[in-house]
């Protein structure tokens, strides 16, 4: 198995936020040694908060095209459940994914520090 390993400008963007200090006051968790896998504990925090902003965000988008095609409030109504369980469903899809992206940067720095110290020495 190859040893190297580049994170990528998105891993190192997550990667920033973890290191600090802060990062980890906010996310309301312990910070782990560098070489410690975490879990999805670690980062629900994330997928809250994602939640949160996707399920604004898509809810307004989902409002505004029903406007723009000339829905009628009865109509809009009609289809308000099935629109809103859609944006529920895309919104949580991104939030795990975004917080997934966290949390494969902090693994796979993780694995590649742990494989680099059990490297013996030549």
């Amino acid at each position: 198995m190859s040893n190297a390993w580049a994170p990528s400008s998105m891993e190192q963007k997550c990667l920033t936020q973890l290191d600090r200090p802060e990062g980890w006051a906010i996310l309301k968790s312990a910070r782990p040694a560098e070489t410690e896998p975490i879990t999805w504990f670690h980062v629900r925090r994330i997928v809250g908060f994602n939640l949160i902003v996707f399920l604004i965000v898509f809810a307004v988008l989902f409002s505004l095209i029903a406007r723009a095609s000339g829905y009628s409030s009865e109509e809009f109504r009609e289809d308000l459940p099935i629109g809103g369980g859609l944006c529920v469903a895309v919104s949580l899809a991104m939030a795990l994914f975004a917080a997934n992206i966290y949390r494969r940067a902090w693994n796979r720095r993780a694995r590649f520090l742990s494989e680099a110290d059990d490297v013996p020495e030549s």
